[in-house]
């Protein structure tokens, strides 16, 4: 639900971070089932909103990077 939100601009400049190495398998499935379709379902910038990681200290460095732009932008 966070990824439409973010898909359809209801939210911005808000990272969504998928944790895990499950995260990826869905972004190619997206990729494949959801692009590359002939009736596509939706556009491949929304398959690079998530940011899939593995590792907290990835996760802190994305956050720390959003929190940046933020207080660039406020």
């Amino acid at each position: 639900m966070v990824w439409q939100l973010l898909q359809v601009r209801q939210l911005e400049s808000i990272p969504l971070i998928m944790v895990g190495p499950m995260w990826k398998d869905l972004v190619v499935w997206a990729n494949k089932y959801m692009i590359q379709e002939k009736t596509p379902l939706a556009d491949s910038k929304d398959i690079e909103i998530p940011y899939c990681v593995n590792t907290v200290p990835e996760v802190i460095n994305i956050i720390e990077k959003a929190q940046q732009q933020w207080l660039m932008m406020n």
